[in-house]
């Protein structure tokens, strides 16, 4: 019963230790310009389900019952494979110091891998602005990886002397209503792939896997 919430009879609920959670996690964690962590869908009470994609859940409880369960699920981006276990690490701290009469776990699925700037990554962008330039495009320049998004290459990356994302078409208004994509940036853009593979077919060694 509600009445008993916080004292050592009934504990503190599942909300309330969702709740501690996820406050611990922005005490924590905030602050590094390439991690991020955001709780997608949450939901409590005295039952909860959660479809195996995790996108949609339900919920039902009542106000004097304290809610025994609570699911969050969310996800977790960094530069670095160093900056996720880090995190990782950080977040199994807070979460193991249980409020009351409770108790919690977290997990990770890895889905897609972190994709850190590298020599090799840098080097694949200069041919890359020196195809635009070429082209009359102009230079490109690197994308801030505080506003990009997880790549397909980011799997292949580590296994290759240099790789590059981001070619495709552009747009805006990501994961939303307003998501747009500007058909006429394709033509520019596969002009600036063909004009970079190309020259990398040419130089000698570029096809060399890395020792």
């Amino acid at each position: 019963h509600s009445a008993g919430v916080f004292r050592d009879s009934a504990g503190y609920g599942a909300i309330y230790e969702m709740a501690r959670i996820l406050d611990g996690f922005r005490t924590r964690l905030v602050g590094p310009p390439t991690l991020t962590f955001n709780p997608g869908i949450v939901v409590g009470g005295t039952e909860t389900t959660l479809d195996s994609a995790g996108f949609r859940g339900t919920a039902a409880g009542k106000t004097n019952i304290i809610a025994p369960r609570a699911v969050v699920q969310g996800d977790l981006r960094t530069l670095s494979d160093a900056e996720r276990e880090s995190a990782r690490k950080t977040m199994r701290e807070i979460v193991s110091r249980s409020l009351p009469g409770t108790r919690a776990t977290i997990t990770f699925d890895d889905g897609y891998p972190s994709m850190a700037p590298t020599p090799g990554n840098t080097r694949i962008l200069r041919h890359y602005s020196a195809a635009s330039e070429a082209l009359g495009y102009g230079g490109v320049g690197p994308y801030d990886p505080i506003k990009r998004g997880a790549g397909d290459i980011s799997f292949v990356a580590p296994l290759v002397p240099g790789a590059l994302d981001g070619l495709g078409a552009a747009g805006g208004g990501d994961h939303s209503p307003e998501e747009v994509v500007n058909l006429n940036s394709l033509v520019p853009q596969t002009e600036r792939a063909a004009v970079l593979m190309s020259r990398l077919a040419r130089e000698k060694g570029s096809v060399r896997r890395p020792s």
